[in-house]
This record gives C-alpha cells, sequence and structure tokens, in this order.
C-alpha cells in the first residue's frame, strides 16, 4: 500500500493496553487495563534526537496539557490512545514524517497504513529544534477541526475500527529534517515519494522559467501541455520497480497540468510570476536544490 500524504486531554486510557516496543526506549512501558479491546504498542524510536512520547505517560500528559488547543480535546479524545507526540531535541527542524499503524485483526490478518505528513505547500517546519507536536492518524489538527462534523464523524468511525483491532503498532517510518537528510527505517519507501513531490516541482519550475529565456510563450507552454500529458489521470503508478522514478514523473505532470490550468485562467505571465515566486520564497532542503534536473 502507497503512504498517504496529509497536507497540512488529559484522559487517562481505559479498557486498553499500551506498552512500548523495542530497544531504545526513552519512556517507560505503562500498562494500564487489559481488556478485549486492542492491544495498543509504540515502537521505541530515539535516533537522531528524535523520540516518540506514547500515551499513558507523564510526558505525554504535559505535552497534551501545554499544546493542544481546549476546544478540540473533545473532538480528538477518541482518537488519542491510537496518538504519539513527535519530540524534536535535535538542532535542525523537521519538514516532513512517515508515521504508521500496522494492525492485526482477530483473525490474524495484518494491515499496514502509513501517513505522510508534510507541508508542501510553504514547506514551513512542522517541528521546530527542542519543540513537540501531536501526531495523529489525521495528521496535524488544528483548533478548525472543532466545528468539523465531518472530521469528528471520521475520528470516531476510526477509533471505532482501531478497538476493534487485536492489536494496534504505532511507528515512525522516516523523518525528514530541512536540510533533506533523513532517519528511519522506512520500509515503506515513503522517503521517494516526498523527495520526488519536491524535486519534481522544483526542477520543474526551474526549466519552465529557464525556457521563457529562449522560447516563446507558446512553446513553453506546449511543452508544459506534453509534460501533462506524459502521465494522464487514471495512468497505472508502477511501484514494483524503483519508487523514485514513479512518483517523479507523477508529480511532475501533475504540478505541470496545475500550471496549464493557471494559464487557462488567468494568462502566461500570472503562470509566469507565480512559478518565480515560488522558487524565491520556498526554503526547499538543500538535497534537492543541489540535485541537477
Amino acid at each position: 500500500m502507497k503512504p498517504l500524504l496529509l497536507c497540512i486531554l488529559a484522559v487517562p486510557v481505559m479498557a486498553q493496553t499500551i506498552s512500548v516496543s523495542g530497544t531504545d526506549v526513552s519512556q517507560p512501558v505503562v500498562n494500564q487495563m487489559a481488556t478485549n479491546s486492542a492491544n495498543i504498542s509504540v515502537a521505541a524510536f530515539n535516533t537522531s534526537g528524535v523520540a516518540l512520547v506514547p500515551n499513558g505517560t507523564p510526558d505525554f500528559q504535559l505535552l497534551l496539557g501545554a499544546l493542544v488547543p481546549s476546544e478540540i480535546l473533545t473532538v480528538i479524545q477518541p482518537i488519542l490512545p491510537y496518538s504519539v507526540f513527535i519530540k524534536n531535541e535535535s538542532t535542525k527542524s523537521i519538514i516532513a514524517y512517515t508515521l504508521s499503524w500496522a494492525t492485526i485483526d482477530n483473525d490474524g490478518e495484518p494491515f499496514t497504513d502509513d501517513r505522510i505528513v508534510c507541508d508542501f505547500i510553504s514547506l514551513k517546519p512542522l517541528l521546530s529544534p527542542h519543540s513537540a507536536a501531536l501526531a495523529t492518524f489525521f495528521g496535524p489538527l488544528n483548533p478548525a477541526a472543532a466545528t468539523d462534523p465531518q472530521l469528528r464523524t471520521e475520528i470516531s468511525e476510526q477509533a471505532g475500527t482501531f478497538k476493534s483491532k487485536a492489536s494496534v503498532t504505532i511507528s515512525v517510518e522516516a523523518v525528514m529534517f530541512e536540510d533533506g537528510t533523513t532517519v528511519g527505517v522506512d520500509s515503506s519507501r515513503s522517503v521517494s515519494q516526498i523527495v520526488a513531490r519536491l524535486q519534481a516541482e522544483r526542477d520543474l519550475y526551474v526549466t519552465t522559467v529557464e525556457k521563457t529565456t529562449s522560447s516563446s510563450d507558446a512553446e513553453t507552454t506546449s511543452w508544459l501541455q506534453a509534460v501533462a500529458s506524459a502521465f494522464p489521470p487514471g495512468s497505472h503508478l508502477n511501484l514494483q520497480g524503483d519508487p523514485y522514478a514513479a512518483w517523479y514523473q507523477f508529480y511532475r505532470s501533475r504540478i505541470a497540468s496545475g500550471l496549464i490550468n493557471l494559464i487557462g485562467k488567468r494568462d502566461f505571465s500570472v503562470m509566469i510570476s507565480y512559478v518565480q515566486a515560488e522558487l524565491g520564497r520556498k526554503p526547499y532542503p538543500a538535497t534537492i536544490i543541489n540535485k541537477a534536473p
């Protein structure tokens, strides 16, 4: 299953068992009531200054009270047992991460849901150095969640799904820092998807601007149309081989299609101004900037 991109209560956990698995454990193991509900575990992760804080620990409760707005506490309460805090004690900001929710149902059937979190629009840090943030199955939640009835329903339904499982394991797949370096086992190969998304965008923007110096507006528009049609909607995304190459082609075509739409709705000059502004303001990681198209 390909990872899903998500662009951007101090309440005891009853009727659950929470434990921490792994070898490098920065938080104590907390056991609560064991029942026929799901057994929840958080795979220990404490690498390069990044750590997970599971529910049921003193740190989780402290961070919850300090960082989560009161207006959304009641909304997220059903999903809290299946949430963690990510702490960044490194000297670099985190711009993307992938978390995994691996479940096993009562018949022994496994299923893994990987969730990529990244603000691809602005590339603003998700976690600055020496900060923490709540990570839920639905990504970061802001106060607007309190007035979203659909989200309330989805949270309740997902919590019910988790509770019906024999076990739920939460783990970090990958973390990307502001300079483009990454940590994590990344068994989902999510880093390839994140890097391909950023690289395809910047490469396309750079080439589009360069073409305006040697080609007419019509020629550049025709080139963008060709790029957009290289991977038309409905095409099969083959991730069996090199996932980076497949994702790169996918995002390159989708972003080119967006620029074509902008030309259609406004005009060519507006599109070029937008691309130039994006290249000027967006803090692409050094690993993206220094890689030749």
